[in-house]
């Protein structure tokens, strides 16, 4: 079995992009784990060009901060991974009261760079 469905498959020259989606995914719901509230959800659509990769958790309306002097060897890499490797990044407090962070992962880096803007 491959390791992704052949309908949410990227273009064959996108390998990148498929370990920049499992690392994007593996720090945002590991941040959510750790610094927010259960239930965690995680959904990640294909967009075509993209993945928009969506983490939800019952902290309410806490924003995510990235921890820039924060050594790493304890766990993850925190958000400015996911901004460097994803090509836009965005929380926002739901209607619910939970807290939901948005991450767009590119097939490949010309298509990050095309989209960007």
């Amino acid at each position: 079995m491959p390791p992704y469905t052949a309908a949410a498959a990227p273009p064959r020259d996108s390998r990148g992009g498929v370990e920049r989606l499992l690392l994007a995914f593996e720090e945002l719901v590991s941040n959510a784990v750790r610094h927010g509230r259960s239930p965690v959800e995680a959904a990640v659509t294909d967009s075509g060009h993209c993945w928009l990769l969506e983490v939800a958790d019952a902290e309410e309306g806490t924003p995510p901060i990235p921890h820039h002097e924060r050594n790493a060897a304890p766990g993850g890499l925190d958000l400015g991974l996911v901004a460097k490797i994803g090509g836009a990044h965005v929380w926002e407090p739901l209607s619910d009261g939970r807290t939901v962070v948005w991450a767009r992962v590119d097939f490949t880096s010309e298509e990050s760079a095309q989209f960007s803007n």
